[in-house]
Order: C-alpha cells, then structure tokens, then sequence
C-alpha cells in the first residue's frame, strides 16, 4: 500500500555504488527511533533516473530526490518537512 509517508528508493547498479541498501536502512531506523510506524521504506530495481547519488521517490511530494550520502537523506526526508510527522 501507499500512503503518504511511502519512500521508494532505487537499488540499481548506479545507486548501489551510491550506498542505497545504507541510505534505505539509516531512513528505517531513524523512523523506528522517532515512532513513524506509518513510514514505509520501499526499495526498487531501477527508476532509470542514475547518476549523481540514489535515487529517492517521496509519496507526500512526489518528487524524485538525489542524495549522496545517509545524513543527507536522513537530516532532509524524516523531519516534518517532507514526511508528515502524526500528531
């Protein structure tokens, strides 16, 4: 199912070299440590979108986002801004 708090992240080739598999898993925990039950973390072959960092879909903005290394990912989709924080 997907909802609002739904990050598709890309495992191709391309990504991989970028750490996706770390990126996806440092969203994961950082959504358990904050309580975001309805954070759903879902990884995909390939978005066709390579190069330049992993590929990120977010549901709430549907937009495609590019980071390079986990903090980044981290510090800018699991705060309020980009994923719905439930009251």
């Amino acid at each position: 199912m997907i909802n609002s708090r739904t990050v598709t992240i890309c495992t191709g080739a391309g990504c991989k070299g970028w750490n996706a598999e770390r990126i996806a898993q440092g969203l994961r925990e950082a959504g358990a440590d904050l309580g975001l039950d309805e954070l759903e973390i879902r990884s995909v072959p390939c978005m066709k979108r390579c190069g330049g960092g992993v590929s990120i879909q977010v549901s709430a903005c549907n937009s495609l986002l590019k980071f390079k290394r986990e903090e980044e990912a981290v510090n800018v989709l699991i705060p309020e801004k980009m994923i719905p924080v439930p009251a």
